[in-house]
């Protein structure tokens, strides 16, 4: 992230493993935990942030996420998330939108 990214208008996490790729390569945690930090501090606009928590990895990431957004400075972002209330550990999406 500080080697290609200034600023930006769009982020999209897409946070997991691969669809049908191997299970045991995902994102993890620490990593998600500094870029998505950073790339709050930089964005213009938006950022998308896709969550699975099927498997215990995701459950910990988006744990991690969920808390960090909910104490976001309201005058500077709003968050919103996007999930499927009928489908138990479906993934879901949050936004981050500067104000």
């Amino acid at each position: 992230f500080d080697h290609y990214v200034d600023t930006f208008d769009i982020g999209i996490f897409n946070l997991g493993y691969l669809p049908e790729g191997d299970h045991n390569i995902t994102t993890t945690l620490d990593v998600t935990q500094r870029t998505l930090i950073k790339a709050v501090e930089h964005m213009k606009k938006v950022i998308f942030i896709t969550c699975y928590i099927g498997h215990p990895q995701g459950k910990e990431e988006a744990l991690w996420i969920d808390n960090y957004v909910s104490d976001l400075d309201t005058h500077t972002y709003n968050v919103s998330s996007f999930k499927m209330m009928n489908k138990k550990n479906a993934p879901y999406v949050i936004e981050i939108e500067r104000k």
